[in-house]
């Protein structure tokens, strides 16, 4: 009997350790804002990448239904805020702040842009009094100089593989969407496996560069800078550690988005995939 009490005595002290572990690990989760990164593929076909995949109507009745399909499974994060990919603080800001407003009053209608269809779309349903513009594409990215280097360097070769990579994803991406629906096709971007491909592709170009030039290295510290400042901007409109915010981006900037939150102290990075 002594062994017996002894034994449950034991097994509570265990469960009691176990339980203000965990009551901790709760507390620790709940002092920090949550953060999505939703990668996005441009729906308006704007052309602006070094590779660009065409895109089919969203405006089309099934599109569209896809989309709102699509807003209502985010709507389920209960985002407080969301973040899209336009100028934080500049002239398009104020444009498509303006948009919003006449959107959310039922006086405009949504153009092809993702941030319009998605992030207009999914702020009206939560009843958001605004969007926010975090982008920065004030650093230049100049691919061209790199480009005209490498031919000059006879260094093309280095970015064959990529080339090829590239195209061949593209293609892909065109078959999965017009075999998907919008949502599918959003969980199939946002999966680890995809981030990572997306990314590689912009490694590449560090092979391009002698002795001490490093126009590949530089063009890609371009692309990190532009990120860093994103998330610089998404710090900028965190004001709670009760903020949810769902970011909407290219799926490119993904993955240092991501990397940048996950490792950040008062950020929580939030699964995409977990809600589509």
């Amino acid at each position: 009997m002594k062994n017996y009490s002894l034994a449950l005595l034991s097994a509570f002290f265990i469960i009691s350790i176990y339980a203000f572990a965990l009551s901790k690990k709760t507390d620790t989760v709940s002092e920090k804002a949550q953060v999505m990164v939703l990668g996005a593929y441009h729906m308006n076909n704007p052309g602006a990448d070094v590779y660009n995949m065409e895109a089919d109507d969203v405006l089309t009745p099934k599109r569209q239904a896809e989309i709102k399909d699509l807003a209502a499974a985010l709507a389920k994060f209960k985002p407080t805020k969301i973040a899209i990919e336009r100028s934080y603080g500049g002239r398009v800001d104020s444009i498509e702040q303006a948009h919003y407003q006449q959107y959310f009053s039922g006086a405009y209608d949504l153009t092809r842009n993702e941030d319009e269809q998605v992030g207009f779309r999914l702020a009206k349903m939560m009843g958001h009094s605004q969007v926010y513009c975090v982008d920065n594409n004030d650093v230049g990215f100049d691919f061209g100089t790199m480009m005209d280097y490498a031919t000059e360097h006879d260094q093309l070769s280095a970015l064959e593989n990529g080339r090829k990579f590239a195209e061949a994803l593209m293609k892909k991406s065109e078959e999965d969407l017009r075999s998907m629906t919008i949502r599918q096709y959003f969980k199939n971007i946002n999966q680890p496996e995809s981030i990572k491909q997306s990314h590689g592709f912009y490694m590449d170009f560090c092979k391009v560069g002698k002795g001490n030039d490093f126009p590949g290295a530089d063009l890609v510290a371009d692309w990190y800078k532009r990120n860093i400042r994103i998330f610089s901007n998404i710090n900028k409109i965190t004001t709670s550690k009760e903020d949810r915010i769902l970011v909407i981006f290219g799926a490119g900037h993904a993955p240092i988005l991501r990397e940048l939150i996950e490792y950040a102290n008062d950020y929580e990075l939030v699964e995409a995939i977990d809600y589509l």
